[in-house]
């Protein structure tokens, strides 16, 4: 995987796990929320949500079950197991290291970075 996969996978990553914090949700669900908490500025897409929730599944960070909607329609809702909450946290703590040191080596203030203006 090149590096500038490997860098939008780790945060479609952190956006995935952080979204499943509080309660279970489906696919559809955590785009929109996505969408809707950034304004619209992100957009998570089937191609680049759906391998990163598998993988995180492969690793036993969350888990997923079925449930039937209506007669015909299931839906697969995604939970945050223990060991993805602690990997969670371990990956915001690598984000908020490579963001300083992006902020560093570009010369971004706090007060860049925090401005409301995009």
């Amino acid at each position: 995987m090149a590096s500038k996969d490997s860098f939008k996978f780790r945060i479609v990553e952190l956006i995935l796990l952080a979204m499943l914090k509080n309660e279970d949700k489906y696919g559809y669900q955590i785009s929109q929320e996505v969408s809707d908490l950034s304004n619209g500025y992100l957009c998570l897409k089937e191609g680049s949500m759906y391998p990163v929730l598998y993988k995180l599944m492969e690793k036993g960070y969350i888990k997923s079950r079925t449930e039937k909607i209506g007669e015909k329609r299931t839906r697969v809702y995604y939970h945050l197991e223990d060991s993805g909450r602690e990997y969670l946290k371990e990956t915001k703590s690598n984000y908020i290291n490579n963001v300083k040191i992006i902020c560093k080596i570009a010369e971004i203030s706090k007060d860049e970075l925090f401005s409301s203006e995009t």
